[in-house]
């Protein structure tokens, strides 16, 4: 009973505010043109076998959901962000952004090829301190570096393989796919 005193107060708790994660703030909500986005999940990328924090990453959706498949497959907006926590070069980059997402990106690979390689060439540094957004819906993908527009595509199925690298079948960590889909790992 105790623990679900706790669990109860806990989750009042964070629904108000923002999500401080290794020292960045995630709006619990944010405006996307006139829509309440809700933040469903948070998680730090740790790298090698040194477990470097790379990046923390914000998943937003309309409504929330702990699906991963219903997340990909909706044509409703997604806004994915990521706060690198550290300085890491283009190649190294872009090099690991493919790895990913031809791990992940299934029977769209072939068919977002030219947009995967447009998107990959237009990667940035890594920088400390920068927000890397992407904004994913049905209609394809808006992918700006702190609020400046980067890169664009009106290919959907594109929007859905890049997701997909998160929160699909080989993501980066199982521990970052459950947190950035809100689900809370049970450990006391």
């Amino acid at each position: 009973m105790k623990t679900l005193v706790v669990l109860i107060l806990s989750w009042g708790f964070l629904s108000y505010g923002d999500v401080k994660v290794e020292g960045v703030s995630l709006s619990q909500k944010i405006d996307y043109f006139g829509k309440e986005m809700l933040l469903n999940g948070s998680a730090l990328r740790k790298a090698t076998i040194f477990s470097v924090k790379v990046y923390i990453a914000g998943l937003y959706l309309e409504k929330k959901s702990t699906n991963p498949k219903e997340i990909l497959d909706s044509q409703d907006v997604k806004i994915f962000q990521l706060h690198p926590l550290m300085h890491v070069d283009k190649k190294k980059v872009t090099e690991v952004s493919e790895e990913g997402m031809k791990k992940n990106c299934g029977a769209d690979c072939d068919s977002t090829k030219a947009e995967r390689d447009r998107w990959l060439s237009a990667l940035p540094d890594f920088k400390k301190g920068d927000i890397h957004q992407y904004e994913i819906s049905g209609k394809g993908v808006i992918y700006k570096v702190n609020d400046k527009e980067v890169f664009k595509t009106a290919d959907a199925k594109f929007g859905h393989a890049l997701l997909a690298s998160w929160l699909g079948d080989h993501p980066p960590t199982e521990e970052m796919k459950k947190n950035l889909l809100g689900i809370l790992d049970k450990k006391e």
